[in-house]
């Protein structure tokens, strides 16, 4: 199984969604403890994808014509 394209670090009682996303479990262990050591009582998880879903969903337009070309 290949790793995972990158690792976030979460806080459950955080005031904001994770958004970097760590290259290396390394540098998202280092932010997790630089974060915990700025706030103190905090929980900081390194978490990884474990799975990915996309869905596209496909748009279709008609327009109406009256014979015109312009």
């Amino acid at each position: 199984m290949e790793d995972p394209p990158f690792w976030l670090v979460w806080c459950p009682s955080g005031d904001h969604a994770p958004r970097f996303k760590h290259g290396s479990v390394s540098s998202a262990e280092r932010e997790a403890e630089r974060l915990a050591d700025l706030h103190p009582g905090r929980e900081f998880y390194v978490v990884q994808p474990t799975y990915h879903v996309v869905s596209q969903r496909r748009l279709t337009q008609r327009f109406s014509t009256d014979g015109i070309p312009f």
